[in-house]
């Protein structure tokens, strides 16, 4: 099970589509505190988490997956990856930095490779 988070309903609508219509079951969230909220109360195979969205401050829901949720995968996406960003992101665990004008097939291709690795994850 995948959990996704972003603040744009039209960004977090549409990816929860086309992850749907792959096969992937979904748990699309508004922000991070929804996010977080859901990381302790389920497990997910993997977190797909914007970086700019309420409640996500300081990448807050990758650094609570690695924590609460032992080390769930997570891909971030953003408008504006940054080069501190992407370093932040990846020294606290996140598998893959996405811009958020996303190449669709690249994204999949992402969340494909990291669910494949995951011998416990559920389609």
């Amino acid at each position: 099970m995948i959990l996704l988070a972003d603040d744009d309903p039209g960004v977090r609508e549409a990816l929860a589509c086309v992850l749907e219509s792959r096969g992937y079951s979904v748990v699309a969230v508004a922000d991070g505190d929804e996010a977080i909220e859901m990381l302790t109360r389920s497990s997910f195979d993997l977190v797909i988490s914007d970086v700019d969205m309420p409640g996500n401050k300081e990448l807050r829901v990758v650094r609570i997956a690695n924590c609460v949720a032992e080390k769930t995968p997570v891909i971030v996406f953003s408008g504006r990856l940054t080069p501190a960003i992407i370093r932040m992101a990846r020294e606290l665990g996140a598998v893959a930095c996405i811009e958020k004008r996303v190449d669709v097939d690249a994204l999949l291709m992402q969340i494909d490779g990291v669910m494949a690795a995951c011998p416990m994850a559920s389609v």
